[in-house]
């Protein structure tokens, strides 16, 4: 790992090829994954809102600062976030290829492929979740605390069988939760999600909201060899600033390399055809609203200015699967679980 003062000094110095991906997020004083909680971006809380006014009724999953160097350019590989992302860029230039989530399986991801739910939210197997990200552990989780929390009000009263079950039930929850252990996956956007500790925690259309009745997989199919190993960056989880990492990229990566001819990729992978191609480039300034699920490869250039770096910040919000602006949850649990976090008059409660 580098630390973020070397980082600065080799930027400074003009060294290419540096990139600070998602930064580790630390937990609250109940292990909770703070949502500005890399100490970078926690530094600056007060130079941005936890909620911005573009997207008032969302629920906050994660924020992150993204910086480098590159004037020929820096690909992340080809790979889909867990979230929404709104993503704001602050310096340089950035060219994203784009891909629709319900062209999934013809982008081949690394991961066994199951559902794509209709707002984009792509699960694979022994990770699935429900449309909004979280999942049956996470649930008997938040209703295991609850029913502690409520035990120990009635503990003053002396009924101690309350309590005692109420504990049981928490254990039970956090078994529960350590045999599906990979439901992490939400910080592996390398996603995926913030999960919440309550410790204290049709064709025609390339718009996932419209994407009709969800895309069920029972099978994947199988790509041949992958014409090149994408680098685990970007993707909301690449851990550490400007490290080059040697490890097997997730689930939500994929595993065709855009840099490619199309006639070789075509060769490996067959059904990539039916994958219609997005092509979006924006300047500083610029904000980009990416839904769940859509594959991206960002390429990040350089400024022109005398920084000569590239820097975004991002908003991931828990993807909505409501009915619209009035109910954008189909149910009460992020709401509920950002109002445990920050209080009932927390940041657009």
């Amino acid at each position: 790992a580098m630390k973020f003062g070397e980082f600065l000094e080799r930027l400074e110095a003009g060294e290419e090829g540096l990139y600070m991906t998602t930064q580790e997020s630390l937990g609250d004083a109940d292990d909770a994954p703070g949502v500005m909680g890399a100490p970078l971006v926690g530094a600056l809380e007060e130079d941005f809102p936890l909620r911005p006014e573009l997207a008032p009724v969302l629920i906050p999953a994660n924020i992150n600062l993204w910086m480098g160097r590159s004037r020929d350019g820096a690909s992340s590989g080809l790979h889909h976030d867990y979230h929404d992302n709104l993503y704001l860029l602050l310096r340089g230039r950035k060219c994203f290829d784009l891909f629709s989530p319900k062209h999934a399986e013809a982008l081949y991801p690394r991961g066994d492929l199951v559902r794509v739910h209709k707002n984009g939210r792509i699960n694979y197997a022994g990770k699935e979740t429900f449309a909004d990200g979280h999942d049956e552990a996470s649930e008997k989780a938040v209703a295991a605390f609850k029913q502690l929390k409520a035990a120990e009000m009635d503990a003053e009263d002396e009924d101690e069988d309350k309590l005692d079950a109420a504990l049981e039930a928490v254990l039970d929850a956090e078994m529960a939760g350590q045999d599906d252990e990979d439901f992490d996956d939400d910080f592996d956007d390398e996603e995926d999600d913030c999960e919440p500790s309550f410790g204290d925690g049709d064709e025609g259309t390339d718009d996932p909201r419209a994407l009709g009745a969800a895309l069920d997989f029972s099978e994947r199919s199988a790509g041949e060899a992958a014409l090149g190993k994408p680098k685990a960056e970007g993707a909301n989880g690449g851990r550490g600033a400007a490290e080059e990492q040697e490890k097997t990229p997730p689930d939500n990566f994929s595993r065709i390399d855009l840099s490619q001819p199309r006639e070789a990729i075509l060769r490996g992978f067959p059904r990539f055809h039916e994958a219609k191609q997005l092509e979006c480039e924006f300047q500083e300034g610029s904000m980009l609203y990416l839904p769940a699920g859509w594959f991206h490869n960002v390429t990040s250039f350089s400024g022109e200015d005398k920084s000569g770096v590239h820097m975004a910040l991002n908003y991931w919000f828990h993807p909505p699967d409501g009915t619209g602006l009035a109910k954008p949850y189909s149910t009460d649990f992020w709401q509920e679980a950002f109002a445990e976090r920050f209080g009932p008059d927390g940041p657009g409660l």
